[in-house]
C-alpha cells in the first residue's frame, strides 16, 4: 500500500517549534522597532505611522505587548526544548520501528481535570486500534500527534490504513493514504 499523506512528522536535527519560535522572535523584534519610531511626537513619525496613529498603541503599549510575546515565547521555548530533548534520547536508546495497519477502532473524548471548579482544565484524548495495537494521542502533550481523527480535523477514521512509526513509546511519524 502507497502511504502518500504525512499526518504528523518530527524531525530530530531540529527543536520542535522551531518555525513558531522564530516567527515569535521576529514578532517581538518588530514591536521593538515600533515601540523606537512610537517614542517620538506623532509630526515626528513615518507618514504610513501618523495614517494609522487612533490604532496602533503608544510606546509603552507596545513595549507592554512585547514583553508578554517574549515570556510567552520563553515558557514554550523551553518546553519545546525539553520534549526535543526526550526525542533524541528516545532515538538514541530506540531503533525506530515502523508498523501499518487498518485502523478497527477509534475512539475520541475530552478529559476534564478536576481543580476550580469555575473554570475546569480540559484535554482531548484520541485512542486508536489497529491490529494489536493501541495508540493515544494527546492535545496537551506535544509529542503526540493531534488531531489524528476526522471528527478532530485529522484524516484517520475506522477502516483507513495508516502507518505509525515509533522509537519506544514515542511517535516520530503517522502516514496516511489520501484518495
Amino acid at each position: 500500500m502507497k502511504f502518500n499523506h504525512v499526518l504528523f512528522e518530527r524531525n530530530a536535527a531540529l527543536p520542535l517549534g522551531l518555525n513558531w519560535l522564530v516567527f515569535s522572535a521576529l514578532l517581538v523584534l518588530s514591536l521593538l522597532a515600533l515601540a523606537w519610531i512610537r517614542r517620538r511626537p506623532v509630526s515626528a513619525q513615518p507618514s504610513w505611522l501618523q495614517s494609522i496613529d487612533g490604532f496602533v498603541p503608544a510606546s509603552r503599549g507596545l513595549l507592554r505587548a512585547s514583553a508578554i510575546v517574549t515570556v510567552i515565547t520563553t515558557v514554550f521555548g523551553i518546553s519545546n526544548v525539553m520534549e526535543w530533548q526526550t526525542l533524541r534520547e528516545s532515538l538514541a536508546k530506540h531503533t525506530p520501528t515502523t508498523f501499518e495497519g487498518v485502523v478497527s477502532a477509534a475512539s475520541s473524548k475530552r478529559i476534564t481535570r478536576s481543580g476550580n471548579s469555575n473554570n475546569p482544565s480540559w484535554f482531548d484524548r484520541e485512542t486508536l486500534q489497529i491490529g494489536d495495537r493501541e495508540i493515544i494521542a494527546e492535545s496537551s502533550n506535544p509529542s503526540t500527534p493531534f488531531p489524528l481523527l476526522v471528527e478532530n480535523g485529522g484524516t484517520l477514521k475506522i477502516g483507513e490504513p495508516a502507518r505509525f512509526t515509533l522509537a519506544g513509546d514515542t511517535i516520530i511519524k503517522v502516514e496516511s493514504v489520501k484518495k
